[in-house]
């Protein structure tokens, strides 16, 4: 069989000088080829700088994402409020003042926007750790550290909230709108 050497993995003490041991070791090794040399976090550098590429595609899937559940939003809140245009007049013909009814809409729609960013995050985290745990071992060999930057997260969190409400906003008007009397002939 080939018996020729196609990888070699050296694992060092801490504090080792990587640069001056890798330039030592293709030194040795330049009588038999150019060899590739890569210290562990210059090749995860590399693997980031290659997945950053790899995914700057999501963000643009991501605004894609955004605009449509925002437009699911406002479709299923316009729905409700046209399916209620008659409980809507009962409400304003009973005192319920239109402050009132475009809280209730926007209520719903924070309600609506909480369980999606709620499912979201689930989904996300799983999604994410068998990408790490599961893909990156069985492709690459390796996996990266689990970490969750709070800051960019909560601004995720907080974002899709301001969406979800902002696009509320249409159908929750044309609600408080409604005049009692047109609300209650219609059907």
């Amino acid at each position: 069989g080939d018996l020729s050497l196609t990888s070699l993995a050296l694992h060092l003490e801490p504090g080792s000088p990587v640069t001056g041991i890798a330039d030592a070791l293709r030194e040795k090794l330049r009588p038999r080829g150019e060899f590739l040399i890569y210290s562990q976090s210059s090749l995860r550098e590399e693997a980031l700088r290659i997945f950053d590429r790899s995914f700057a595609v999501t963000a643009l899937l991501r605004t894609l994402a955004i605009g449509v559940a925002a437009l699911g939003v406002t479709l299923a809140l316009t729905a409700l409020v046209a399916e209620r245009t008659r409980e809507i007049g009962i409400l304003r013909a009973t005192g319920a003042s239109r402050r009132q009814i475009l809280g209730t809409v926007m209520a719903e729609s924070a309600y609506l926007g909480a369980t999606g960013v709620a499912l979201g995050l689930v989904s996300g985290f799983a999604v994410a750790f068998v990408l790490m745990h599961v893909i990156n071992r069985a492709f690459f060999g390796w996996t990266i550290d689990w970490h969750t930057p709070s800051m960019p997260l909560l601004g995720i969190m907080l974002g899709m909230m301001l969406a979800c409400l902002l696009a509320a906003l249409p159908p929750a008007l044309r609600a408080s709108r409604l005049s009692p009397s047109e609300a209650l002939r219609s059907e």
